[in-house]
């Protein structure tokens, strides 16, 4: 369950989120993958999630980078290294037909209460945008982006 950041919430005030980071930290600039919470992310993606209690969306930031795929690999050699960053890419996972994982729904309430959702695994709908970091910079990569049903 992510918190409900509500010293950031209340200095936007009646602002609401445009998207939610891969903490649940509310993000309140237009997505771009350079906004994800990692230096070294290599890939981004923005993709829409649905709460399992009260079906609300939520458009939600997810990234991934080399140091986190190789956290608690020891010794390896360099072909079986490589195989194991290509699985573990976002765009390998979503190439293998596997659904991206966000976690539980952003904090969110339901009449001035907290949802039920916000301590449920959000339904993945929709991959809104893909992007991958290379020599040039972030590019975007719409050949992964794609709906889930």
């Amino acid at each position: 369950m992510y918190p409900l950041y509500e010293d950031i919430l209340e200095l936007a005030g009646d602002r609401q989120p445009l998207w939610w980071d891969s903490n649940g930290v509310p993000r309140f600039q237009p997505f771009h993958p350079s906004l994800v919470p990692c230096i070294y992310a290599d890939e981004a993606l923005l993709m829409i999630i649905e709460c399992q209690a009260c079906r609300r969306k939520f458009d939600v930031g997810l990234f991934w980078d080399l140091h986190d795929a190789l956290v608690g690999v020891g010794p390896i050699d360099r072909k079986d290294l490589e195989a194991l960053i290509n699985r573990s890419r976002l765009s390998s996972s979503i190439q293998a037909g596997e659904i991206p994982y966000y976690g539980d729904a952003p904090w969110h309430t339901i009449n001035e209460y907290q949802c039920s959702g916000t301590t449920m695994t959000g339904k993945t709908l929709l991959i809104k945008e893909f992007w991958s970091h290379m020599s040039e910079g972030w590019v975007r990569k719409p050949e992964f982006e794609k709906r889930f049903l």
